[in-house]
């Protein structure tokens, strides 16, 4: 008897457990369904107030933003080519250096150009109600930094105080496999007056402090292992392509890889 009744109690325990954790879900999920207001201000394509939700990030939310303020000013627009150039114009704003005031007093900083390489949530943060965003003034003259060399994606990007060297070579792609020994890189920066030129080399692995207007050129020694081919056809016993060096290999060496 005391068996039957710790069992039906046990059973009745956790079907409260249950219903309660049923419960509390259902109150989140309708937390989320919620709408909620978020102000857009600064240097974007649309400011204002605007209807967002708590299950919202920052990109998803910004996202949605400019496609449909996009198509709204482009759907007037009948020459291929002003569509072009206002495009153009309006993908210029800033992905980095955006602030993302709470009601709360707290300030965050949002890259969305860092999160889109990183995939990491800490740039890109869950919207709360009453919300404010600002994209701060991006000038890609001046504030940026530009990357070339020995990186698979040559970049030139905006500049956030804080970037380091790490930075610049994700925001370049990383280094690119193709070249042996990437040991070192080499920071051009220009005076004010653009006249005159300071040039310090670092290791890669100095993850160095970046200044505004740095220009990285990520040192390589020239890489000459290509596909250097040439087709041989005619009366030979296996005509194909075949491989051969840069500058050393001679006709003699083609005609015996092709069996004479």
């Amino acid at each position: 008897m005391k068996k039957l009744l710790l069992i039906i109690i046990l059973s009745s325990a956790a079907l409260l457990a249950q219903e309660q954790e049923s419960t509390l879900n259902k109150q989140m999920n309708t937390q989320l369904l919620q709408p909620i207001t978020v102000t857009v201000g600064g240097d974007f394509v649309v400011t204002g107030s605007f209807t967002a939700y708590r299950s919202q990030r920052v990109d998803h939310f910004i996202t949605i933003l400019f496609t449909q303020a996009k198509e709204k000013i482009t759907s007037s627009l009948n020459q291929l080519e002003t569509i072009k150039q206002v495009y153009q114009g309006l993908d210029r704003f800033p992905l980095r250096d955006i602030t993302l005031k709470r009601i709360t007093g707290e300030i965050l900083k949002v890259d969305l150009l860092k999160f889109r390489l990183t995939g990491d949530f800490k740039y890109n943060p869950y919207l709360m109600n009453d919300d404010v965003i600002i994209f701060s003034a991006y000038d890609d003259e001046r504030n940026f930094i530009d990357v070339v060399g020995a990186v698979n994606k040559p970049v030139k990007f905006q500049f956030v105080e804080g970037d380091k060297l790490s930075d610049a070579i994700l925001f370049a792609g990383g280094i690119d496999l193709a070249y042996d020994n990437v040991k070192s890189v080499e920071i051009s920066r220009l005076k004010e007056k653009g006249e005159k030129e300071e040039l310090l080399v670092y290791s890669i692995n100095d993850d160095i402090m970046l200044k505004r207007g740095d220009r990285i050129r990520v040192i390589f020694d020239e890489n000459e292992k290509r596909a250097f081919k040439v087709l041989v056809l005619g009366e030979i016993q296996r005509p194909g392509y075949v491989y051969i060096t840069k500058n050393s290999t001679t006709i003699k060496d083609v005609i015996e890889k092709v069996g004479g």
